[in-house]
Parts: structure tokens; sequence; C-alpha cells
């Protein structure tokens, strides 16, 4: 069932080379996503294909530049 306090998924499915980012809000390149922070693991070999990632707080990328 659905809640609003669900925790979002920590698997991002890749769909032509592309995966959602939870950080930056938008699709990226998977290039994009090896040089995150955020980043657990890419799974190139699975059923689906994903990358697995555990974001601090969205947008927190912004802040680490601004700082």
């Amino acid at each position: 069932m659905f809640t609003l306090f669900d925790r979002p998924s920590r698997e991002h499915f890749i769909d032509n080379g592309k995966v959602w980012c939870p950080v930056r809000g938008r699709d990226v390149e998977t290039d994009v996503c090896a040089g995150c922070r955020s980043l657990e693991a890419i799974d190139l070999d699975g059923e689906r294909p994903c990358v697995r990632c555990e974001p601090g707080a969205p947008r927190a990328w912004l802040l680490r530049r601004l700082v």
C-alpha cells in the first residue's frame, strides 16, 4: 500500500542509457552516476539493468558545489 512516508526506491532502472537521478531530480546519462557520491552499484547484467544509490537530501549536490 502506498503511503506518503514510504522511502523512495534505491533501484533506478536504466532505459536507453539514461536513468532517473533522485539527487538531481531528472534523467541523466548513466556515466554521470559513476562520479556520484550516492552510488552503491550499477547492475548491467541483471534482467533489468539498474543503478542503486542512497542519496542524502535531495539537491544536496548543489549545496556541496556552492560551499
